[in-house]
C-alpha cells in the first residue's frame, strides 16, 4: 500500500513551512482506518500510547516537519539553531545529504536535558538507533514521498541530520499537543 494522502516535502524550505502536524495525523487517521498499522508512528500516537491527553488539549499527534524543525532547533542548543537557521531557504533536497552537520556538542543528550526535572519515571528520554548508529531518528507526521516519511536525526557526536526513512522502519515518535 503507498501512503499517498498527503503532499510530500522534499525541500528544507518546505519542511521548515509546514505546521500541521495535525492536520496530518488526522487526515492519515481518518484516510487508513485500521489499515495505520501499517506505520507505527502513526498507530502508535493515534491508538494510545498510554498518555491521556489532557482534555482542553487538541489530543496527541506527530509534529509536522516545521513543528519538529521548532522543537529540535529550540531544545537542542545555539549550535543546532544556528544550523537549521542556515537550512531554511535551502533549495537541496533533503535526501542528498546536504542536510547534514556536526556540532560541538552532545545534541542528544541537549535535547533530553530538557526534561531533567521531570522524574525519571515519568519521562522517556530519546536514545540512540543502535550502537552502531550514535543518533536519533525521529518521525515527523510530513510524508517525503508515498514510501518514506520526513525525519529529523539527533546524536550524542554532535550530529544534526534532515532526512527520510521508510513509513514502517524503527524511529522515535514524540507526540505533541497544542493547548
Amino acid at each position: 500500500m503507498n501512503f499517498d494522502c498527503l503532499k510530500g516535502a522534499k525541500l528544507p524550505s518546505t519542511w521548515y513551512e509546514n505546521v500541521n502536524g495535525y492536520v496530518e495525523t488526522m487526515t492519515v487517521r481518518d484516510t487508513y482506518g485500521s489499515n495505520i498499522t501499517m506505520m507505527p508512528a502513526f498507530d502508535w500516537t493515534i491508538n494510545g500510547f498510554g498518555l491521556t491527553a489532557p482534555a482542553t488539549t487538541s489530543g496527541w499527534f506527530l509534529p509536522s516537519t516545521g513543528q519538529l524543525w521548532d522543537m529540535i532547533a529550540n531544545l537542542c542548543g545555539g549550535g543546532v539553531a544556528s544550523t537549521m537557521k542556515e537550512w531554511q531557504t535551502s533549495t537541496y533536497r533533503v535526501d542528498y545529504g546536504y542536510c547534514s552537520a556536526t556540532v560541538g556538542y552532545d545534541v542528544l543528550a541537549r535535547f533530553n536535558s530538557t526534561m531533567e526535572k521531570i522524574p525519571a519515571d515519568a519521562k522517556e528520554e530519546l536514545v540512540v538507533d543502535d550502537a552502531g548508529h550514535p543518533f536519533c531518528s525521529i518521525w515527523a507526521s510530513t510524508p517525503f514521498d508515498s514510501e518514506a516519511v520526513c525525519i529529523v536525526e539527533i546524536g550524542t557526536k554532535g550530529m544534526i541530520e534532515l532526512y527520510i526513512n521508510w513509513y514502517d522502519a524503527d524511529c522515535a515518535a514524540r507526540p505533541i499537543l497544542a493547548f
